[in-house]
């Protein structure tokens, strides 16, 4: 036995209410209907695989992502050959953001002369993007993750996984009415609600850039 000090009843309890308010801010966060995500990016190849990478995981991690907003966009009244070459190239980036990211609200921020700094410049940069529309507007409040009932008395869980290749996706069963998923680097363990307690996982198929998971409740 080795003598030391435990903590008290105090600290317990504060470790308690932590615990609920943190399951609070889950709760919140996955509100599709109260939280979104939007992504932001320059219009070049490596930011966009590298907001397409953000996007998986932002699913993967039932965050409702409604909106992209490309920053630095050159207008196409833009003079000088240098200028004209870079609006020549940047309009393959923003055909491959308009495939890649079709399901999305894409808004538009135009690269301008100066540094973005103060009040009016904010303000010229915020008209540039929402124009009359209100910034806080929801564009989709559809959840990436969600449960819905299936033929044959099966309970689907669909999730979202655009850009991720299906044999870079690995399911199991976890403990304590929960299932892993493994999707390229990342790992979420998904807590299966009180309905599916003891449910048997019977099938899962990989098609429309969503993963299916069919359960079976005796």
């Amino acid at each position: 036995m080795v003598d030391f000090p435990l903590p008290t009843k105090e600290v317990m309890d504060s470790v308690m209410v932590l615990k609920d308010q943190m399951k609070q801010v889950k709760r919140i966060l996955e509100d599709s209907e109260k939280t979104t995500v939007r992504l932001v990016l320059n219009p070049e190849r490596m930011a966009i695989n590298e907001t397409r990478r953000s996007y998986s995981y932002m699913c993967l991690y039932n965050k409702n992502v409604e909106c992209l907003i490309v920053n630095k966009v050159i207008p196409e009244d833009a003079d000088g050959d240098f200028m004209k070459s870079k609006l020549s190239e940047q309009d393959g980036y923003m055909r491959m953001i308009d495939e890649s990211f079709s399901g999305l609200k894409i808004m538009k921020a135009y690269l301008m002369s100066t540094e973005v700094r103060g009040k009016d410049r904010l303000c010229m940069l915020a008209d540039q993007i929402f124009g009359d529309s209100d910034p806080i507007e929801t564009y989709s409040s559809e959840s990436p993750m969600k449960f819905t009932a299936g033929p044959d008395g099966l309970t689907e869980l669909r999730i979202k996984m655009p850009f991720v290749p299906k044999d870079q996706v690995e399911l199991f069963k976890g403990k304590e009415n929960t299932i892993i998923i493994h999707a390229g680097s990342q790992k979420r363990t998904v807590s299966l609600p009180t309905s599916l307690s003891g449910a048997d996982i019977v099938g899962a198929d990989f098609g429309g850039q969503a993963l299916i998971v069919k359960f079976r409740k005796e």
